[in-house]
């Protein structure tokens, strides 16, 4: 059984995994162990994802017939389990083993999505990334007021989300700068 106690996480959208293509670059989302545990970095570190980029090196199949992916992507320790996206930001596959960083696998988005089904769990996006996505659209558009709205509902809801603070802060700074 996984438990996760988490309330209001963001959540990513699954991709349908049989459409990845040797050579597809991929991103690797993770928190690597080295942050968790040293005394190194501070409390807010812990929440602030580590990225890695790569690309597709192979598609395979484990002895039982599970497909995986193999990426050329560094993948410190401590990322295992963590989520790897494409271009889209998309969820192709979470990290699962390798001899190294240099020689990665993946489980797939597909093998994901059964095992969600099985579980009778339903990938939708929550309320955290509506109110983020609506604060970034809001926000392009010169919308500032009203993507701070957006921001600080974000903030209440989920506080450890890496990146509403900056976009908090430059909200405030141009509301309070154009009155």
């Amino acid at each position: 059984m996984i438990k996760v106690d988490v309330i209001n996480a963001p959540t990513l959208k699954l991709a349908e995994s049989s459409q990845v293509k040797l050579l597809d670059s991929v991103t690797v989302v993770g928190y690597p162990g080295l942050v968790e545990n040293s005394a190194l970095f501070n409390d807010e570190s812990f929440y602030e994802a580590s990225f890695t980029r790569g690309q597709i090196s192979a598609k395979k199949n484990l002895l039982d017939g599970t497909p995986v992916l193999q990426i050329t992507a560094p993948v410190p320790n401590g990322n295992s389990g963590g989520p790897v996206l494409n271009d889209n930001g998309e969820v192709i596959g979470l990290v699962t083993f390798g001899p190294n960083d240099n020689f990665t696998f993946l489980f797939t988005s597909n093998t994901i999505q059964e095992f969600l089904d099985s579980a009778k769990i339903n990938n939708q996006q929550g309320l955290v990334n509506q109110q983020y996505r609506q604060g970034l659209q809001l926000y392009s558009q010169g919308n500032y007021e009203q993507a701070l709205q957006k921001f600080q509902l974000v903030k209440r809801l989920f506080p450890q989300h890496s990146e509403v603070n900056n976009y908090l802060d430059k909200c405030q700074q141009i509301v309070a700068n154009s009155n």
